[in-house]
């Protein structure tokens, strides 16, 4: 019987952990490109302005709400929009869907109620619109903003 040792300074064992490294890294690029990309995304939505998160949430929930058929349930309409609004507390009202849904944001302070003045209308395929109170100021005093959404 023979028996067979590689040492560490043969050519075969070389070759396989060279092998061995350049696997790893083939393994370790995706994965660290993921982790780098992924950061800079959460980095980018924290450096976004609150004005730029609720148009972006609205537009989605437009979005969303115009895909739809005429014939879903009020309760499917409330989740599906409820669910465009990641970053704020937000009430949907569906009794006038297919026609439009009213989407009211709560807990906005001074400073993004300022904001959210430039969101007085957005047109598209679905038109966005603030609704006014009695004062003609959109946000309340509670600091809720209700808008309007129509397909």
């Amino acid at each position: 019987m023979a028996i067979v040792s590689l040492s560490d300074s043969s050519i075969e064992v070389a070759s396989a952990k060279a092998m061995g490294r350049r696997l790893r890294a083939w393994i370790m690029a995706p994965a660290l490109t993921a982790l780098v990309l992924a950061g800079g995304y959460e980095a980018l939505s924290v450096l976004e302005s609150p004005a730029y998160v609720m148009r972006h949430e609205l537009v989605a929930a437009g979005a969303a709400m115009e895909r739809l058929p005429w014939s879903t349930p009020a309760e499917g309409v409330q989740q599906i929009v409820a669910q465009q609004f990641g970053h704020h507390r937000a009430t949907v009202d569906a009794k006038g869907f297919p026609a439009y849904v009213k989407v009211t944001l709560h807990g906005l302070g001074p400073d993004d109620c300022r904001n959210a003045a430039g969101l007085a209308r957005i047109e598209g395929q679905v038109v966005i619109v603030t609704e006014r109170s009695t004062g003609g100021d959109a946000c309340r005093e509670d600091g809720a903003m209700t808008w309007r959404i129509m397909p």
